[in-house]
């Protein structure tokens, strides 16, 4: 009996012992079991909101951030001038832009006094814009190298084929204009010039003016390169450079400034420099520190320092088209008996005093000497000749003057007695006779006709024996005697 009650007792505090256990905590094992199958019944339960895909990520629910599907990628556009490549859904970007790539064009060409206008366009976008911009000075050497391609060496020629004179000449117009000073040209009957290595016969006469001693000419050719021209006031001091067939040497450059610039003689205006110049230049450019030409190269002052003188390219717009001449019609037209001895006596005489000198004959036998004498006056433009005799200590001296403005022959006569008479001669009153009427004589009457005698005499002597003088240049006493400007 009380084994039964001791085993009861056990099984009674077992069984009170698991029953205070159930009743105040639930295992572990068991909660997170019952957590788990709440977890599941709220994911069934779940009404998805979905967010769309983007280029990175998938569809995707905004309250249980479920996704569905895949990301859709990047859509990219190509990069451009001034945006990189960027994403046409997400506006991604990558890497960086491609940049302009400017084509440049000149829309208004600089000059040595005015600025030009550059234009560059974007070749892959086509943005473009415009700019100012200013001529560079060259180097000498760049400058050389630049006008030798332009400037060629004229050679003229007589009737019967043999050289005449030498001269320069620059490229007007890439389709064979050439300008050069019309005295280079006027005695011609044919003429050449040599550019680049390439004899060019000189086929027409485009315009030309005696005055200003310009002339345009005209060769079969093409695609020559002309110079530039430059028609601005220029300033003293500034460099020049001449180019030039410098006493037949050819392409002969040389350096100096501006000495004074407009300067005008004749009605003609001249940069006045100090490049230095010799006879073959004539025709040539007179070239600016930009390679383009400001003149053309002239004349130079004999017996002085480097006093030269270029005709300004201001000039070249007076000039005159009319019917294209050949060289050998010009010369039918224009060169005339004067133009013959002013360029006789300038070839071959002495400069001094304003005057150029020619002095034929110094001749003494007997005790008579004579001696004649051509003068040609480059500021009044009048030829003159003159004849003195002297004999036994007395002296005679006369002669006559042609001027070239109206025509005229102006005659005197003057002796040791100073005795002095004068008259004008016409081409209507110069016969062969040579009967002189004049208009002063201070001599007594009784000597006057043979004053007058005498005269006609030393006239008679100048005409015949300059006729000889001049005969290679073909003047006659007849030429004298009626020629007409």
């Amino acid at each position: 009996m009380k084994k039964i009650t001791a085993l009861l007792l056990i099984v009674f505090l077992i069984t009170c012992s698991f029953t205070f256990t159930s009743c105040d905590e639930t295992p572990t094992s068991i909660k997170e079991t019952t957590i788990a199958k709440s977890e599941a019944t709220t994911i069934q339960e779940c009404l998805h909101e979905w967010k769309e895909a983007t280029c990175t990520t998938p569809k995707t629910c905004s309250i249980c951030s479920k996704t569905e599907g895949t990301a859709l990628e990047h859509s990219w556009k190509s990069a451009t001038c001034t945006t990189p490549k960027t994403c046409s859904i997400c506006k991604t970007t990558s890497g960086s832009a491609l940049g302009h790539n400017y084509k440049e064009t000149i829309s208004v060409p600089a000059s040595c006094s005015q600025s030009g206008l550059k234009s560059f366009s974007c070749v892959k976008c086509k943005k473009s814009y415009s700019e100012k911009y200013s001529m560079e000075a060259l180097s000498a050497n760049e400058i050389y190298e630049q006008t030798k391609q332009s400037v060629g060496e004229i050679i003229t020629y007589n009737k019967s084929g043999v050289e005449l004179a030498l001269g320069t000449g620059f490229v007007y117009s890439k389709d064979g204009k050439i300008i050069t000073n019309y005295h280079v040209i006027e005695e011609a009957y044919s003429a050449k010039i040599t550019i680049n290595g390439t004899v060019y016969k000189i086929q027409q006469v485009l315009a030309y003016d005696k005055d200003i001693d310009l002339i345009v000419l005209k060769i079969n050719a093409n695609n020559l390169t002309p110079l530039s021209i430059c028609k601005s006031n220029h300033l003293v001091g500034q460099s020049v450079y001449a180019f030039g067939s410098s006493k037949g040497l050819t392409a002969t450059f040389s350096q100096g400034i501006i000495t004074y610039t407009n300067r005008k003689v004749d009605n003609v205006i001249y940069t006045q420099h100090d490049a230095a110049i010799s006879s073959g230049n004539s025709g040539g450019p007179l070239i600016n520190q930009y390679g383009e030409v400001i003149g053309i190269n002239t004349w130079t002052v004999r017996d002085s320092q480097n006093l030269n003188f270029a005709i300004s390219t201001s000039e070249i717009d007076k000039l005159i088209y009319r019917t294209p001449l050949t060289v050998t019609q010009l010369y039918e037209k224009e060169c005339d008996t004067y133009t013959k001895l002013k360029n006789y006596i300038v070839a071959n005489g002495t400069y001094s005093s304003g005057e150029y000198t020619l002095t034929f004959e110094k001749t003494q036998s007997n005790g008579l000497y004579i001696e004649r004498t051509a003068y040609y006056d480059v500021e009044n433009k009048t030829i003159s000749f003159t004849v003195g005799i002297s004999q036994n200590n007395y002296t005679a001296f006369c002669g006559f003057i042609v001027d070239v403005i109206d025509g005229s022959y102006a005659w005197l006569y003057l002796d040791a007695d100073d005795y002095m008479m004068s008259g004008t001669i016409t081409a209507s009153s110069f016969t062969e006779n040579h009967l002189l009427g004049y208009d002063y004589c201070n001599a007594p009457t009784s000597l006057k006709a043979d004053i007058r005698s005498m005269a006609s005499t030393m006239i008679d002597h100048i005409l015949i024996n300059f006729n000889y003088d001049f005969n290679e240049i073909n003047v006659t006493i007849d030429d004298i005697g009626f020629i007409s400007f």
